[in-house]
C-alpha cells in the first residue's frame, strides 16, 4: 500500500473524507481527513473491501468512472489503477476483470490506409475532396499523412466545420432559428443607445424602408448570435492558444454589431452579415439617472442622454451576450445553469451526474437554506454555486450589471424583498454587494476570488490552467470529428454487456487522456489536436479481421468509419462531387447567401438541429431521413449527368472522357461527316478488332435539323454497308433492302398518338427522269438503323458505309456515327470494359471505394446499368431525350436555364438513352450507405 497505492488514494481524499462531497452523498468508502497517515487510509480501504458486498469490483469500477460522481479517476492502463487492482487482489484474493490493461483493444481491427483517411478527413474538416497532390503527400508515410490533414485545416470549409462543431455544443444559433434574444432587444432599457437610436431612427413607412429596417435588425441579431462560435473559429484559424476562447479580452463583431458596440473596427461600410472581426464591446451604458429615453409604439426606443460607456471586462465566450442569453438565469436559479454548462463544456464535469439525487422526503424536508446546509443538496451545490457566483455581474438576460445604478445584477426581490411582500424576512443584502450573501462566495470550490468586477475573467484564467480543460476540449470536439458523443461509463456493473461497454469506455478514456496530454504539450493548439484525433483508431478503423468481432459487437459499435454525415456535411459533399448542391439558389436571406434544399429546407428532417427545440443530431438513419436522401438523389442526379456530358472532358467531374453514347456491348464507334449529294457519295469506315459472336452494326444520324419557317432540313441517306476482313467481304447490305432483312431495327418516333418510322427507302433521280431506289433515308432527329452481323472468327475488321446528305443549315456536313455492338452485354468488349472502368471511378469518387474493375461491387453496379438501359430501350423505343416528360422530370439546378440554348439542348439530348441510364446509376450511388456515411 505505502509503495504503490497511497499516492493514488490521495486523489480520493478530495471527496471521500468525513463531511466530504462523496460521504455526504452516501458513499460507503470513508478515508481519513487530508494528512492522514498510510495506516489509517489502508485500514479504511481494507474495511471497505472486506465488509461491503461486491467491494473489489465496485472499487475498481468506480475508479474507472462507473456510476461515480467523481467520474474517471484512473483508466485500467495507468500504473495507478493496476497497482490498486493488485492491492485489491492481495487484500481479498479476488481478481477482477477491469478492461484492456495490455492495450489489446485494437487487436484485430483494420486501420484505413492513408488515402481513405485523408478523404474522410477532407470531407469532414474541409467539406471537399482531397487534391491529387494531397493524396500523394499523405501516401509518403505517417508524417506525410499528418501534414496533409493539417493542410485541410484552413479555408471556408474548415471555418464552417468550426462554426458547426462549436454551435453543436453551445447552441447559440438558436437565436437564428426562432429563439428570441432579449439581450439583443434594442428596445429593452436602452443598454445600447447607439443601437436603440438606429432602430428607432430607421424609416419604416414604405415597403422598401420596412425591408431595409428588418435587414439591419437581422444583421445586428446575427452579429450577437454568432459572436461566441466566431470567436472560437477566430482563435483556431489564427493559430492562437485555444485557452483564448475563454481569456480573450475581445469579442467578434460583424458590420452591424461593430456599430452598436462601438468596437471601432474598420469594415468599410456594409459587408456580409457573417464576416466577423475581433473588436471590443464599448457600447453598453448603465441604467441610471443619466439615462433619458422614450419608447414610441411602432417606432422604438429613442435614447436622448446617458451616462458613460462601460469598460466591458471581456472573458472570451463566457460573457458574450449570446452565451449568457442562451443560458439565462432567474431570481432563484442564480446563474446555476451558466455554471452547469461552464463545468460541462470547459472542465468536463457534468454536475447533474456528479451525485445521485435522493428522493427521501425526510432528507429533502430541510428548508434552512438547503443548498448551503443540507448534505443531500450540498453534494452538488458545493461545486456549482461558487462558479455561479463568478457570473455575479450578469443579470437574467445577460447584460452587465443590469440593476439600477449599474452597481450589480442582483434582483430587487433579493435586495428589497419587502417591496414585494410586506411580511418577507429582511434580506442579508448590504449596500455594495454584488453577490448573494446566502450563497457560497464566487470562485471555485475551496478557492474563492476577491475580484468583483472581473470575477468571470478570474474564473476563465482558473479554468484554462486546470488540467481538466484539455480533456474537456477533446470531448467538446469529439462529436464534430467522430460523429458520436464521447462514451459514458456503464451505469452499473449489472448492466447488460457491462464488460464490453467498460472495455470501450476504458480504452476511449485512456485515449482521450493521451490526446489531452498531447494537446497540452502543443501549447493548446487545436489544429494539432484535430490531427491527432483524425490519426486515432477511433477515426481510422475501417473494419474488423475475420473472427475478431466475436463477443465485441457492443464495444466496437462507435469505432471508426461509418459515421453518418450531418445535413451540412452531406450538402458540402454533394457540391464537392457534383459541382452544385441540391436546390442551390442565391438567397440574400440565407446566412451564406445561398439557399440549398438540404442545408435549409430539409435540414431538420435529415437529422439536423435548430439549436432551439432540436439540439441533438440524429446519428442513425431513420425512414424519414432515408426519404430525404432519396429525394436529394432524384432531384440532383439528372442535372449532374446532363451538365457533366456538356463539359469539356478535362473539366468533367464524373465521366472523364467517356462518350455519352457508349453503350453496353459496344465494340467500337466513330463519328464522321458525309458528302452533301448522291453524286459525291463516298465511303467512311470504322476499323475494329472483334471476337466471334453475334454483333449489330448501327449507323446513327447525329445532327438532324428542320427549320419551320424556310421548310428546309437535312437527312442522312445510307447507300450501302459492308463488313470486311482484309479484302474479304463478310457481310454486305444495300440500303433499299434494309427493311426486308431479318433483325433489321430502326428508331421509331411517336407523335399524334401513334408510332412512325424515322426512315424509309430513298429514291433518287440518278439521271433526268430516271428515279431509282438508291438507299435508306433517315429523316428523324437522332434517327438510327441497326443490322445483325455474325462474326465467326476473331480478327481485325472494317465496317464501311457509303452515305451522303444535304448540308443545312449553313452548309454544315451531316454527321453520322458507325458503331458495332456485341449481343453479349456482359462480356469484355470495349464498351462494357469502358463502362466498368467508369463505374469503378465513380465508386472511388462517390463512395471512397478503391476497387478493381472486376470486383463484385463493380459488377453489381454494371448489371444495374445494363438492366436499366435494356428496360428503357423496351419501354421508350423512340425516346431521344434525357427524360420522358411528363412521366419523368429533370430537376435542373441553379443557373442551368441561363446557359445558351444550344448548350441546354445538347444537355437534354440522349439518342442512346445512356444519359438517362447513368442517372439511375448516380441515384443508386447517392443513396448508398457509403455516400451518406464516412
Amino acid at each position: 500500500y505505502a509503495d504503490f497505492v497511497a499516492d493514488a488514494v490521495v486523489v480520493c481524499q478530495a471527496c471521500h473524507i468525513p463531511g466530504g462531497i462523496a460521504v455526504n452523498g452516501g458513499a460507503r468508502l470513508e478515508l481519513g481527513p487530508p494528512g492522514s497517515d498510510d495506516a489509517t487510509n489502508a485500514a479504511a480501504l481494507e474495511d471497505f473491501l472486506n465488509n461491503v458486498d461486491g467491494a473489489p469490483e465496485l472499487l475498481l469500477s468506480k475508479a474507472q468512472g462507473v456510476d461515480h460522481g467523481g467520474q474517471t479517476i484512473y483508466t485500467s492502463q495507468t500504473p495507478q489503477f493496476q497497482a490498486l487492482a493488485q492491492y485489491v487482489f492481495l487484500v481479498t484474493g479476488e481478481a477482477v476483470d477491469f478492461g484492456s490493461p495490455t492495450g489489446d483493444f485494437w487487436n484485430g481491427l483494420i486501420i484505413a490506409d492513408a488515402r481513405q483517411t485523408l478523404r474522410r478527413a477532407a470531407l469532414i474538416f474541409a467539406g471537399r475532396l482531397p487534391t491529387e497532390a494531397e493524396y500523394t503527400q499523405a501516401e509518403t508515410g505517417e508524417a506525410g499523412l499528418r501534414a496533409a490533414i493539417l493542410g485541410l485545416l484552413e479555408g471556408e470549409g474548415f471555418h464552417q466545420f468550426l462554426i458547426r462543431g462549436a454551435n453543436d455544443r453551445l447552441h447559440t444559433d438558436a437565436f437564428l432559428y426562432g429563439l428570441f434574444s432579449e439581450v439583443a432587444d434594442l428596445n429593452a432599457g436602452g443598454f445600447y443607445p447607439i443601437g436603440a437610436n438606429i432602430y428607432s431612427g430607421t424609416p419604416k413607412q414604405t415597403d422598401e424602408e420596412q425591408a431595409a429596417f428588418w435587414d439591419w435588425v437581422r444583421s445586428w441579431n446575427i452579429g450577437i448570435a454568432r459572436a461566441p462560435v466566431e470567436l472560437i473559429a477566430h482563435v483556431v484559424e489564427n493559430d492562437r492558444p485555444y485557452s483564448e476562447i475563454l481569456t480573450a479580452d475581445y469579442t467578434m463583431v460583424n458590420w452591424a454589431s461593430n456599430e452598436v458596440l462601438r468596437s471601432g473596427v474598420s469594415f468599410g461600410g456594409r459587408q456580409d452579415d457573417i464576416e466577423f472581426k475581433p473588436g471590443r464591446n464599448q457600447g453598453q451604458v448603465s441604467m441610471d439617472d443619466n439615462l433619458v429615453s422614450e419608447f414610441v409604439e411602432g417606432i422604438g426606443l429613442t435614447v436622448y442622454s446617458h451616462g458613460p460607456y462601460i469598460d466591458y471586462p471581456h472573458a472570451g465566450v463566457l460573457n458574450t451576450q449570446a452565451w449568457l442569453n442562451r443560458y439565462p438565469t432567474t431570481e432563484t436559479n442564480r446563474n446555476r445553469a451558466r455554471a452547469r454548462w461552464t463545468y460541462l463544456h470547459f472542465l468536463d464535469v457534468d454536475i447533474e451526474k456528479s451525485a445521485s439525487r435522493t428522493t427521501d422526503p425526510d432528507a429533502l424536508a430541510d428548508t434552512n437554506n438547503p443548498t448551503m446546509n443540507n448534505p443531500a443538496c450540498t453534494v452538488c451545490h458545493e461545486q456549482m454555486d461558487p462558479v455561479a457566483g463568478a457570473y455575479q455581474n450578469y443579470g437574467n438576460e445577460g447584460w452587465y450589471r443590469s440593476a439600477w445604478g449599474g452597481r450589480d445584477s442582483l434582483p430587487d426581490t433579493y435586495k428589497y424583498p419587502r417591496w414585494f411582500d410586506e411580511n418577507a424576512p429582511p434580506s442579508p443584502y448590504r449596500e455594495g454587494d454584488t453577490w448573494f450573501r446566502d450563497m457560497r462566495a464566487p470562485g471555485l470550490p475551496g478557492n474563492p476570488t476577491s475580484a468583483q468586477r472581473n470575477s468571470l475573467q478570474w474564473l476563465a484564467g482558473q479554468i484554462v490552467a486546470d488540467p481538466r480543460f484539455a480533456r474537456a476540449t477533446v470531448k467538446f470536439w469529439w462529436p464534430a470529428v467522430m460523429g458520436t458523443e464521447a462514451l459514458e461509463a456503464p451505469g452499473s456493473i449489472s448492466d447488460s454487456g457491462y464488460q464490453q461497454l467498460l472495455r470501450a469506455f476504458d480504452q476511449q478514456s485512456s485515449d482521450i487522456a493521451e490526446l489531452a496530454e498531447g494537446f497540452s504539450d502543443s501549447g493548446l493548439d487545436l489544429k494539432s489536436l484535430l490531427v491527432d484525433m483524425a490519426m486515432s483508431g477511433w477515426f481510422r478503423t475501417a473494419g474488423v479481421e475475420a473472427g475478431a468481432a466475436a463477443g465485441r459487437e457492443l464495444e466496437l459499435e462507435v469505432v471508426g468509419t461509418g459515421r453518418l454525415l450531418t445535413p451540412e456535411e452531406l450538402d458540402a459533399k454533394t457540391k464537392a462531387i457534383l459541382g452544385s448542391s441540391w436546390g442551390e439558389w442565391p438567397d440574400d436571406w440565407a446566412l451564406d447567401g445561398v439557399y440549398t434544399s438540404l442545408d435549409d429546407r430539409f435540414r431538420v428532417y435529415y437529422g439536423g438541429i435548430d439549436s432551439f427545440g432540436i439540439q441533438d443530431r440524429a446519428r442513425q438513419l431513420t425512414s424519414l431521413m432515408s426519404n430525404v436522401a432519396t429525394r436529394q438523389a432524384l432531384e440532383t442526379s439528372c442535372d449532374a449527368v446532363a451538365r457533366d456530358f456538356i463539359r469539356p472532358t478535362s473539366e468533367r467531374r464524373l465521366f472523364g472522357d467517356l462518350s455519352e453514347s457508349t453503350t453496353p456491348g459496344e465494340e467500337g464507334r466513330q463519328q464522321f461527316g458525309v458528302p452533301g449529294s448522291y453524286s459525291d457519295r463516298g465511303e467512311r469506315s470504322l476499323s475494329i478488332t472483334m471476337q466471334p459472336g453475334d454483333k449489330r452494326v448501327r449507323v446513327s444520324f447525329d445532327n438532324g435539323y428542320w427549320d419551320e419557317e424556310s421548310e428546309q432540313g437535312n437527312n442522312l441517306v445510307i447507300d450501302r454497308i459492308r463488313v470486311l476482313r482484309g479484302n474479304q467481304v463478310v457481310a454486305a447490305f444495300e440500303g433499299e433492302d434494309f427493311a426486308s432483312l431479318n433483325g433489321f431495327e430502326q428508331r421509331v418516333d411517336f407523335w399524334e398518338g401513334e408510332y412512325h418510322n424515322s426512315g424509309d427507302v430513298h429514291w433518287e433521280e440518278v439521271s433526268p427522269g430516271n428515279w431509282q431506289e438508291v438507299g435508306w433515308i433517315i429523316w428523324g432527329w437522332d434517327g438510327w438503323i441497326s443490322l445483325p452481323v455474325d462474326i465467326s472468327e476473331a480478327g481485325n475488321y472494317r465496317v464501311v458505309i457509303t452515305a451522303y446528305g444535304p448540308r443545312v443549315p449553313d452548309n454544315v456536313p451531316v454527321q453520322a456515327t458507325i458503331s458495332v455492338n456485341d449481343s453479349n452485354l456482359y462480356g469484355n468488349n470495349a464498351g462494357s470494359t469502358r463502362l466498368r472502368e467508369t463505374i469503378r471511378d465513380l465508386h472511388a469518387l462517390m463512395l471512397g471505394e478503391e476497387l478493381e474493375v472486376n470486383d463484385p461491387e463493380i459488377e453489381a453496379t454494371y448489371r444495374l446499368l445494363v438492366e436499366t438501359w435494356q428496360d428503357r430501350q423496351e419501354r421508350f423505343p423512340g425516346l431521344t431525350w434525357l427524360n420522358n416528360w411528363p412521366d419523368e422530370e429533370c430537376w435542373y439546378q441553379g443557373n442551368f436555364w441561363e446557359l445558351p440554348q444550344e448548350v441546354t439542348d445538347a444537355a437534354g439530348r440522349d439518342p442512346t438513352q445512356m444519359k438517362a441510364t447513368w442517372v439511375s446509376v448516380i441515384i443508386y450511388l447517392m443513396t448508398h450507405y457509403s455516400y451518406l456515411h464516412e
